[in-house]
């Protein structure tokens, strides 16, 4: 019984330290945020590419509850064909690079949007497409 328990406790706290045990790798910055992927993440289906990617901001953000984030993860979904994408699901966090206390989550699929034309998100669609 001591193992089983051992096991659960050792399983739940890889999950929810999913943050410490990623593979981050610099996609891009702003002066404003820098973006991270994780490779280890990557999953394709077809023309679909979907992996973990890391928002670390240079300034604190403030949710509407008052409560302020340093860093946002996103499971995000790139459709590489159609240059299409959409979160999957995501956690925001009061520490940089996915640390401190999770201060929201969701895991509720968005719907599809074409990749936006700034510099940063057509880096990490080209960072997925081209891992995946």
């Amino acid at each position: 019984m001591k193992k089983i328990l051992l096991a659960a406790v050792v399983l739940l706290m890889s999950v929810a330290s999913g943050s410490a045990l990623a593979e981050w790798v610099w996609v891009a910055s702003s002066d404003k945020v820098t973006a991270y992927a994780d490779p280890s993440s990557m999953r394709k289906k077809l023309n679909i590419v979907k992996l973990w990617t890391l928002f670390d901001y240079k300034e604190e953000g403030v949710l509407t509850d008052g409560s302020t984030f340093l860093s946002v993860m996103r499971e995000t979904e790139f459709n590489c064909k159609d240059n299409f994408q959409r979160m999957t699901g995501y956690s925001i966090h009061a520490g940089r690079l996915g640390k401190g206390k999770t201060l929201e989550s969701g895991n509720e699929p968005q719907e599809w949007k074409p990749v936006s034309r700034s510099a940063m998100a057509l880096q990490m669609k080209k960072f997925a497409c081209k891992a995946g």
